[in-house]
């Protein structure tokens, strides 16, 4: 794979690491990210991303109003997947 699918994939698993630690905001940027570079590249998420993000995802969502998560996700797609990664770091760490 290219950097820009790995770029993807890490924004992906970034976000789900993210969800399941309750920062769901962070995680609906960097998904939002992650999409807008699927869109632009044409490099679709592959199943088996899509089956292992999913759960923490879902949880991710179910914590935050729809609005916040659209805003949010929104956010992200609009950024380069490089300032969403470092800012979720920069916002997460301890």
């Amino acid at each position: 794979l290219n950097v820009t699918a790995n770029m993807m994939f890490v924004a992906e698993d970034y976000a789900a690491i993210l969800a399941e630690l309750g920062h769901s905001r962070s995680a609906a940027r960097l998904l939002g990210a992650a999409d807008a570079l699927h869109e632009r590249s044409g490099i679709p998420r592959l199943a088996h991303q899509e089956a292992e993000i999913a759960g923490a995802i879902a949880k991710a969502r179910a914590m935050v109003s729809a609005t916040d998560w659209k805003q949010a996700y929104e956010s992200g797609r609009d950024t380069p997947v490089y300032d969403v990664i470092a800012h979720a770091y920069a916002v997460t760490a301890p």
